[in-house]
């Protein structure tokens, strides 16, 4: 991912296209995957939207099996989010066939 910083339109954001997020990796971690996918359907429209995101974000670590910054980059960018207006309608996601 690193050769492509200059797509977003800050320093600090992270700006991928379609056929670059399909050559990512997908989690290993399947039950603490469909956990985070729970908690971030369960954060639209709650009061604790943000503690529900990064509990979502502290899942999606384990299924990645990472360790490091990155939890620490995504609690300081909900931080400065305000809440959306609407709850929005849950969505099954199909998960991708492997490669």
């Amino acid at each position: 991912m690193q050769h492509y910083g200059a797509q977003a339109l800050t320093a600090e954001a992270i700006r991928l296209s379609a056929s670059q997020l399909l050559t990512l990796p997908l989690p290993t971690g399947e039950a603490a995957w469909e956990e985070a996918a729970g908690l971030v359907q369960e954060a639209h429209g709650s009061a604790d939207r943000i503690g529900l995101l990064i509990r979502a974000g502290e899942r999606m670590m384990a299924a990645f099996g990472a360790e490091g910054g990155v939890l620490e980059w995504w609690r300081e960018r909900l931080s400065a989010t305000s809440p959306p207006s609407t709850p929005a309608p849950p969505r099954s996601r199909p998960r991708p066939a492997p490669r």
